[in-house]
């Protein structure tokens, strides 16, 4: 008998730990071309917003220089974020561009699950430099990435965009 519910107790405890193991996402620095904001502003405001959400781990951009060094906004094709993202063993990678033509700029964030190796979703926002703040647009690309559902997690909405 006592065997029986030392075995069902540790199960439960098992399942309670893997349930609340929060997913991780690693931010890749960010390309940054033509506005004042540089790369690791818009990156750390980006780690801020997905924080405010208190459903991910955040990995610092401490953390990913560790395993990257100061390349990870140097050639970030789609193998090379799976390798970062497998390197800190993260569940997802994202990355960013912000750049800026004429009065507009134009912030591109996409999502990769480094599990499956498929990137979720490719969002771009363009916005007025003068009516937008960055980090509205960061909020606003957040949410079309599906990343603020708690109940619809990345991973259910996922479909390939790009063959990269």
């Amino acid at each position: 008998m006592k065997t029986g519910m030392r075995t069902l107790f540790t199960a439960a405890i098992l399942i309670a730990n893997t349930t609340l193991i929060a997913q991780t996402i690693a931010v890749s620095g960010v390309r940054v071309s033509g506005i004042n904001e540089n790369s690791i502003t818009i990156g750390n405001i980006i780690r801020d917003e997905l924080e405010k959400l208190d459903k991910y781990e955040i990995l610092s951009s401490r953390e990913m220089i560790e395993v990257t060094g100061h390349e990870a906004a140097k050639k970030r094709n789609k193998h090379r974020l799976i390798n970062i993202g497998s390197n800190l063993r993260a569940d997802y990678v994202i990355s960013a561009t912000a750049k800026k033509r004429g009065k507009e700029i134009r912030f591109k964030m996409s999502m990769i699950i480094i599990a499956t190796q498929d990137r979720v979703q490719t969002k771009i926002a363009r916005f007025s430099e003068q009516n937008t703040p960055i980090r509205k647009a960061i909020q606003h690309l957040i949410r079309q990435l599906r990343l603020t559902d708690p109940c619809q997690t990345p991973l259910l909405y996922t479909h390939k965009t790009e063959s990269n």
